[in-house]
């Protein structure tokens, strides 16, 4: 018998942790978005909780939990962002992980309209050969670099994504994650 979501118990801090070691390689819009509410089948109802509360809240009620040894040690980077940043950074604000909840919040926004806009070029443009190229040149950037991203149906790396569109600026081809680009 299958399940038809799974929850996890991701808190606020997780979300935080997620967006700086995201932050250190430097991600983009989607990546500084932290960990999603729901990705299929996976939801994350706790993300508004921080690891105190949650803490404080099994212990009030004698509910005994179990967390993973591995997280004590700094043998892995998000321990150390953990042990390290974090702290630092709640000191200079002690509503950090709350800020960087908000923050997420307001980035899944602006990233579900941009990925909107990206959509539904390609919804209009359905059907044709490829991409048509003046139209996906005159798009900002943000959602040109989307679509390229949504009809590739792969993931591509910025420097890929970059690649197609300075080949549709100025002809030629390029091999793309598998992907043949060409004008």
């Amino acid at each position: 018998m299958g399940a038809e979501v799974i929850a996890t118990a991701h808190t606020a801090d997780d979300n935080a942790e997620t967006v700086l070691m995201r932050l250190t390689r430097g991600a983009g819009l989607t990546g500084l978005c932290g960990i999603p509410p729901r990705r299929g089948r996976i939801v994350r109802p706790m993300l508004d909780v921080t690891r105190a509360e949650a803490e404080a809240y099994l212990a009030e009620r004698g509910i005994p939990h179990v967390e993973d040894s591995s997280n004590r040690g700094d043998g892995y980077a998000r321990n150390r962002i953990r042990h390290h940043v974090v702290p630092v950074l709640t000191g200079e604000n002690p509503g950090f992980v709350r800020a960087v909840a908000r923050m997420t919040e307001l980035l899944r926004a602006d990233e579900a309209y941009l990925s909107s806009m990206a959509e539904e070029f390609l919804r209009d443009h359905e059907g044709e050969e490829g991409l048509p190229v003046r139209e996906l040149l005159v798009l900002p950037r943000p959602v040109s670099g989307r679509v390229v991203r949504l009809a590739a149906g792969t993931e591509l790396s910025r420097a890929h994504t970059d690649a197609v569109l300075d080949i549709a600026a100025r002809g030629g081809q390029t091999d793309v994650s598998g992907l043949r680009a060409a004008v």
